[in-house]
């Protein structure tokens, strides 16, 4: 069952007129990641993108994730960017589609790739990554989204390697159980956006049934593999949150 401990009181209106909560996570990761998930930033409140890097800098991350659903429109997404390329100059980041991006730059994948070459970020579909960051190799592999498209983790984590394994994935999808990651990265939930004592959508409606989530918010270990579902930034549909406080995560 998808239940989810409430957090935080109400969010309304225009930017949801509360900052997003940077939460440190510690999950025996050899690199300090930067989580970022569903800003939705929209014509209606850009200033969400500067909030977003208010609550980022400093923080000195050796990796920036990105977990879909930055934006609900192109200049926006590129706006995303452009702010952390200029918060974070040296930094890699690494990205994946969620289903709202599915609208952007006429729904082209390799257009939106290109976006995120122009400031210096990968676009991740069914791909990985190998990087070293002090010592220690991290393979980071990114899914496409599961809503029009097929995510594969198949094949993205060599068995052999001696690396630790992070997957990107926008939907905390029931499947993931198998991915052979040490840590998984997802968004796209809000933590249900409205809950009330642990009531959401996807309790009372049977909400999105067909993905069969593994989890609604927070972390959960499953086998070898820590699952951080993060209830993201901004909203679907309408401008509120109840007991889903927006946030950030620094995953160490």
């Amino acid at each position: 069952m998808l239940f989810a401990r409430p957090r935080g009181g109400l969010q309304v209106g225009k930017g949801l007129r509360m900052i997003p909560k940077l939460r440190r996570e510690s999950v025996g990761c050899p690199a300090k990641i930067l989580f970022i998930s569903d800003l939705h930033l929209r014509p209606e409140h850009p200033e969400m993108a500067d909030t977003l890097i208010k609550v980022c800098a400093g923080t000195e991350p050796d990796l920036v994730c990105l977990g879909g659903d930055m934006a609900e429109y192109d200049e926006g997404l590129e706006i995303c960017l452009q702010r952390l390329r200029q918060c974070f100059e040296s930094v890699p980041i690494l990205a994946v589609p969620g289903n709202n991006d599915d609208n952007r730059l006429g729904s082209d994948r390799e257009a939106q790739a290109e976006l995120y070459r122009k400031y210096g970020a990968e676009y991740l579909l069914n791909d990985s990554r190998l990087l070293t960051v002090g010592d220690r190799r991290i393979r980071v592999a990114g899914i496409e989204d599961a809503y029009t498209h097929e995510p594969d983790f198949g094949g993205l984590f060599p068995p052999e390697e001696d690396a630790f394994r992070v997957l990107l994935a926008h939907e905390p999808l029931g499947i993931l159980k198998d991915c052979a990651a040490d840590l998984c990265l997802c968004g796209h939930t809000h933590g249900g956006q409205i809950n009330v004592l642990g009531l959401t959508c996807y309790l009372l409606l049977n909400y999105e049934k067909r993905f069969a989530l593994l989890c609604l918010a927070g972390k959960k270990k499953i086998g070898r593999t820590t699952f951080l579902v993060s209830r993201g930034i901004g909203y679907s549909k309408y401008p509120i949150r109840f007991g889903a406080r927006s946030e950030i995560h620094f995953v160490t």
